[in-house]
């Protein structure tokens, strides 16, 4: 959290124009603008790699739990 709002401080800060140059396509954009797009796909990017590593340990803890659960019961 202190990383994006650092960067986005820093890209405040800087006003200038850039190029960017797509596969298809060029645009002319801000320093700002362009931090804030390629932070946020960042972001976007790294929870969809953590989102099924998050799902499949949550599901093995409650298969866990359940067991635990019947287990003591049983005793």
């Amino acid at each position: 959290m202190v990383l994006l709002v650092l960067a986005l401080m820093v890209g405040f800060l800087n006003e200038g124009l850039i190029t960017v140059n797509y596969l298809l396509a060029q645009a002319t954009i801000r320093v700002s603008t362009f931090i804030t797009i390629v932070l946020g796909g960042g972001i976007v990017i790294g929870l969809a790699l953590l989102l099924p590593a998050y799902l499949r340990v949550r599901m093995q803890l409650a298969s866990l739990r359940q067991k635990h659960n019947q287990a003591e019961s049983s005793s």
